[in-house]
């Protein structure tokens, strides 16, 4: 049972996910600018890598996403002027687990920006607005894409207020459905009530924003990175001792004669090779 807990507790490896959040003016002009990698990035982001990005739809000026909210905001009767700082596009990420991500990666890049472009425009129809900027970024630690939509419906309602807690878990099950087009073994990742139901933290599993999502996955895998060199350090170490051992056994092996002190010696070494 401790091992079915494990698995319901945390995420999916094999699952693929999206998070969305809003963004004003600025927050969206900051998102842009990493998205296309201009200007100065963070540390986790590998400068001799980033010409494999690969932008397949760019996303609009800040003025244009701006237009683009105002007018479709206009749809609608609203009885409070529109805020300086009211959201103008809607950002997403497309993220993997650690063996889905293997498993996308074996794919084409023809294929993976098939899959990247049809997850985006799916969310987008489902959600009733528009896709203007899509770009797969491949100079961090597991390839991964950004989408930019427009923060209003086509009916002029604010998508914050349109997609419902009950409307966002259908996003991950189309998320899953598309995905497992392109690779039949990549899976839904585990809602949140099974999580919860098998102890699961809250704070890890309620909806990260794209931002803190992607703050946190260089780091959680940075994390993971050091376990591995540990493991990694560690079975050097082992592969030396086992190493020295099997020489004192060998050269006890060749005399003919031993002393009772050297077959006590002898049968240590090869219990401690045993283990």
């Amino acid at each position: 049972m401790a091992l079915l807990n494990d698995e319901k507790r945390n995420g999916n490896p094999k699952a693929t996910s999206v998070r969305i959040q809003s963004d004003t003016v600025s927050g969206y002009s900051g998102q842009r600018r990493h998205d296309l990698r201009i200007g100065p990035q963070p540390k986790y982001v590998d400068p001799e890598r980033s010409p494999l990005n690969r932008t397949l739809l760019e996303p609009p000026f800040p003025a244009v996403m701006k237009a683009i909210a105002t007018k479709r905001r206009a749809k609608r009767e609203t009885q409070r002027a529109m805020k300086s700082n009211f959201a103008i596009a809607t950002a997403g990420i497309i993220t993997f687990g650690s063996q889905a991500a293997q498993m996308f990666e074996a794919l084409s890049e023809e294929d993976q920006d098939r899959a990247f472009r049809l997850l985006a425009r799916a969310i987008a129809m489902r959600l009733r607005t528009s896709l203007h900027g899509l770009v797969v970024h491949r100079d961090e630690a597991t390839i991964y894409a950004h989408f930019t939509l427009s923060s209003h419906n086509r009916d002029g309602m604010p998508l914050s207020k349109s997609t419902r807690p009950a409307v966002l878990p259908g996003l991950q099950d189309l998320t899953a459905q598309v995905m497992q087009r392109f690779c039949p073994d990549i899976e839904r990742g585990n809602r949140y009530g099974e999580r919860l139901a098998a102890e699961a933290d809250w704070s890890d599993i309620i909806h990260k924003s794209v931002h803190k999502l992607h703050r946190e996955l260089p780091l959680d895998l940075a994390a993971k990175q050091a376990q591995l060199d540990a493991l990694a350090a560690d079975e050097e170490t082992a592969r030396a001792r086992v190493a020295k051992m099997e020489e004192r056994v060998a050269k006890l092996t060749q005399k003919t004669d031993l002393t009772t002190r050297e077959v006590k010696r002898l049968a240590t070494y090869q219990k401690r090779l045993e283990d």
